[in-house]
């Protein structure tokens, strides 16, 4: 929890994560989880990463946000990695007298975007993902219907028919 309240306590950090889960900003937490696991795999999206000073082009790494968003997700957990506000709820102080209420989950998952740029990436690329993001639903709306469709009609045949049996056993005399 240290790290965390180190990480939020540098400037524009808390501002940044605020903005998103405020709703003042493009991006939404829906949008994000879209892209980390589902986007990010499908495009293989790679992220140059700098480490340390700007001017040193030999301190960049490549980030591949999928594996990264993987990796996460097995050393925190689903419950501790999580863009939504889901689980157990902690009043988080990040100003004199400033609480957020939030989960520990939610800013460990900022905390990965912000720091990578994760967030820059989707800010600038909205429209597209939006848009894979609205055409991956409307297929699993279909699927889901046509499934829903199927099922019914196999039910009401077994519901419609009265079958009748008789079954017999011809037993050997002792």
């Amino acid at each position: 929890m240290n790290a965390l309240i180190t990480f939020y306590k540098k400037p524009g950090n808390i501002e940044r994560m605020l903005e998103v889960i405020r709703g003042h900003s493009r991006v939404s937490l829906r949008l994000l989880d879209f892209f980390a696991a589902n986007y990010s795999k499908a495009h293989n999206i790679t992220l140059t990463v700098k480490a340390g000073d700007e001017e040193d082009k030999a301190s960049t790494t490549q980030l591949v946000v999928h594996s990264s968003y993987k990796s996460q997700l097995r050393a925190y957990s689903k419950r501790n990695f999580d863009p939504f506000c889901r689980g157990n709820h902690i009043a988080f102080e990040y100003a004199d007298n400033e609480l957020l209420t939030t989960t520990v989950g939610q800013l460990n998952f900022f905390r990965w975007i912000i720091s990578n740029p994760i967030l820059e990436y989707v800010e600038g690329n909205v429209d597209p993902i939006e848009a894979e993001m609205k055409q991956t639903e409307d297929a699993q709306l279909r699927k889901k219907r046509t499934e829903e469709l199927s099922l019914s009609a196999s039910r009401s045949i077994c519901k419609n028919n009265d079958v009748k049996m008789l079954v017999t056993f011809d037993l050997p005399s002792c």
